[in-house]
């Protein structure tokens, strides 16, 4: 997931400096280039039906999409499109931007600036600038941590870890009761959670939001949320929102921060209305290692049904493809049955290999409407049926059109109803950015299902 190291606008990240890449290229096998690579595909006017004006093209530049006939105006017919009337730009101030390129909605395209310092673009919301990683915990109290129960692994048994301190008034995580995961059966819908965000709600308010964007359907659903767990705190190191688990070992490139994850987690076991899956952004540490420490810590919470290594963030497993089946074992272990989830923004990122194991997510973003959104959705629930699929949507580059259509919690719905139109078992979930904090998403959620 691209949140706080991306300039989610312009497709291509630069929130720390020695990083620089191409991210939000439209459903293609011929390949957007990944975050590293020396090469960026831009994204046409055409890709992004723009009829007018300037678009960004995801590769940190702009095109230049034409103008308008006589007597039209771009953006009066929708973000670079021609209508009969006239457009209002949003300004920097409008969309809570300090900072990158953003489009203003109507034709242009607003440069809000650059960062100080010692500050990054996107550090912990898009657009805004901050520092790469979280601040104090602050002066509450941490709950005692409870001690987990028998048969931790699959088939093994043996005891599992002490449950860490809960910051905050959190408690310690349960025991695994040891047995596997069912594969759900029909939509989830919910939300993807940065690592970076998770102390922006309080426990119960994630469990409360998440639920609510779950209602915002027609559709009856299982909840669900990708829960960032460990983010990428540097160009090699990946940084865990936990305290370290006593019996796992210390390993290169994994750092512990504050436990942020531990309360949340216990609202979300607590609750037992939401699935979870444990979402890393690897980095230069290995994706075992990784593993191997947030499923010893959250393995033997019921509500957990899988684990994520964000694809593009997976630099320490060069042949990471080749590994995918091992991977699929190794998690096993931990949790028979838990799925593999996979997200990318291409459809070819994976290799070959499919399993019934594994479900694929796709986080495109910046593109020029809801018919684009659909249509690459459309591509990549093609190119993975009949295996499970997943949307990420929401994102701070989509939402200079994208806010007109989520004004009211009917809004909302009909945004998700239209995903799920296309594939009925489909996952979606929402991001954890500007527009869901800053844009109005959550205040406009419904309370109630909306398939009552």
């Amino acid at each position: 997931m691209r949140f706080y190291h991306v300039l989610a606008i312009t497709g291509c990240w630069a929130a720390i400096g020695v990083f620089a890449g191409c991210a939000a290229e439209p459903v293609t096998d011929s390949g957007a280039t990944k975050p590293g690579a020396t090469g960026c595909i831009p994204v046409s006017c055409a890709d992004q039906q723009a009829e007018c004006g300037k678009v960004l093209d995801g590769c940190g530049t702009t095109t230049v999409c034409g103008t308008c006939p006589e007597g039209m105006s771009c953006g009066a017919g929708g973000p670079n499109l021609c209508g009969v009337g006239t457009c209002s730009p949003k300004t920097c101030e409008d969309l809570g931007a300090e900072c990158g390129l953003v489009p203003d909605g109507c034709g242009d395209v607003l440069d809000c600036g650059s960062c100080p310092a010692g500050t990054a673009c996107g550090a912990t919301v898009a657009h805004r600038c901050a520092s790469p990683v979280g601040g104090d915990a602050g002066s509450g109290a941490g709950g005692a941590g409870g001690a987990s129960g028998n048969g931790g692994t699959s088939g093994a048994g043996g005891a599992g870890d002490a449950g860490g301190s809960g910051s905050a008034g959190g408690t310690g995580g349960t025991g695994n009761a040891g047995g596997g995961v069912a594969p759900t059966q029909g939509p989830r819908v919910g939300m993807w959670v940065s690592p970076w965000v998770l102390g922006m709600l309080s426990p119960d308010g994630w469990v409360d939001a998440i639920h609510r964007v779950s209602y915002a359907t027609s559709h009856p659903n299982r909840a669900v949320v990708v829960l960032g767990i460990c983010g990428a705190a540097t160009q090699t190191t990946t940084q865990c929102m936990m305290d370290k688990p006593a019996s796992v070992p210390d390993a290169p490139n994994i750092e512990y921060f504050i436990d942020y994850a531990t309360p949340i987690m216990d609202a979300i076991e607590a609750d037992g209305g939401i699935d979870v899956i444990l979402d890393v952004e690897v980095m230069q540490a290995h994706v075992s290692d990784v593993m191997r420490a947030v499923m010893t810590k959250y393995g033997g919470y019921q509500s957990v049904v899988g684990f994520s290594p964000d694809w593009e963030w997976v630099y320490g497993d060069p042949d990471k493809i080749a590994k995918i089946p091992g991977w699929v074992d190794e998690l096993h272990q931990y949790k028979p049955g838990t799925e593999l989830h996979l997200i990318s923004w291409m459809s070819d990122a994976f290799g070959s290999y499919r399993s019934d194991d594994l479900s694929f997510g796709y986080d495109g973003q910046g593109v020029g409407g809801m018919q684009a959104l659909l249509s690459y959705y459309q591509g990549w629930s093609d190119a993975f049926a009949p295996y499970r699929r997943g949307w990420y949507w929401g994102y701070a580059s989509d939402w200079p059109w994208l806010e007109a259509e989520c004004q009211t919690a009917e809004g909302i719905r009909n945004v998700q109803d239209a995903f799920l139109a296309l594939n009925p078992d489909a996952m979606l979930l929402l991001a954890s950015e500007h527009p869901f904090f800053h844009g109005g998403i959550l205040d406009r959620l419904p309370t109630q299902p909306m398939w009552q």
